[in-house]
């Protein structure tokens, strides 16, 4: 049961941060005004870097358990 709870908290770490990225992010461009489009691209970005790192932990956590 500790492999799954690792894995859950890792995973909600890594959800937190990109939300905490993308806040960070998103009230600097209300300072810069920098377009629209470049707070789609952090979201997207962030999106696909949590993505990449839920897979990688749990190809890693399967890995582990084989």
């Amino acid at each position: 049961i500790a492999n799954t709870v690792s894995h859950a908290f890792r995973i909600f770490g890594n959800i937190f941060g990109g939300g905490m990225i993308i806040l960070i992010v998103s009230s600097l461009l209300k300072f810069f005004l920098i377009p629209v489009g470049l707070a789609g691209f952090f979201t997207i970005f962030a999106g696909l870097v949590q993505a990449f790192v839920f897979t990688m932990l749990s190809v890693t956590y399967i890995q582990q358990q084989q």
